[in-house]
């Protein structure tokens, strides 16, 4: 651990989750020998402590935000061709990952924005994205691929019968409803 760490090397760095009380708090911990000696018992440490929490958080954050849809919450163009583009590669050359890539486009929508306005065509777009996430298989990437654009990836492992999806997806979003019960 620490001592003997201390006294191999004469110096050490930890992060620390301190989970007594709400919130955590996350601390960098350094230690630096000062005894002058490299070997035998530790006499003198110096340590330090930050917390930096609130970096840990604001970095987290800003990657959530550069992957992410503001609005909709799902991965944004970037992030899920890059998921896709993975997965598809992600296998051994003989055998990479297999699925099926969905472009979903949302009929007339401008005409939502335009003629109601971008606040409905927002919701719309919020609750399209969260029905899309109760629709297909858990874990399923989604993706907003623009206005009224969304890309799904269904892998073969996630559903074996990814052909039929295409289908299926055309169905739910023709059934699709507004909390009102009117069609979108």
């Amino acid at each position: 651990g620490l001592y003997e760490r201390l006294n191999r090397d004469g110096w050490v760095e930890y992060s620390v989750v301190l989970a007594h009380g709400h919130p955590n708090r996350i601390l960098d911990l350094n230690a630096i020998r000062m005894d002058g000696r490299t070997d035998g018992p530790v006499r003198e440490v110096l340590v330090s402590m930050t917390d930096v929490t609130e970096l840990v958080e604001a970095s987290r954050l800003l990657a959530y935000r550069a992957s992410h849809d503001e609005l909709s919450g799902l991965f944004n163009r970037r992030s899920f061709i890059e998921l896709v583009d993975e997965r598809l590669t992600s296998g051994s050359p003989e055998a990479p990952d297999r699925g099926v890539v969905l472009w979903l486009d949302l009929d007339h929508f401008r005409l939502i924005n335009e003629g109601g306005s971008h606040g409905i065509g927002d919701e719309v777009v919020r609750r399209m994205a969260s029905y899309l996430g109760v629709l297909l298989p858990a874990g399923t990437p989604i993706g907003r691929l623009g206005d009224d654009e969304f890309g799904i990836f269904l892998s073969e492992d996630k559903a074996a019968d990814c052909q039929d999806w295409p289908e299926r997806v055309l169905e739910g979003v023709r059934a699709f409803r507004m909390g009102n019960g009117e069609q979108a």
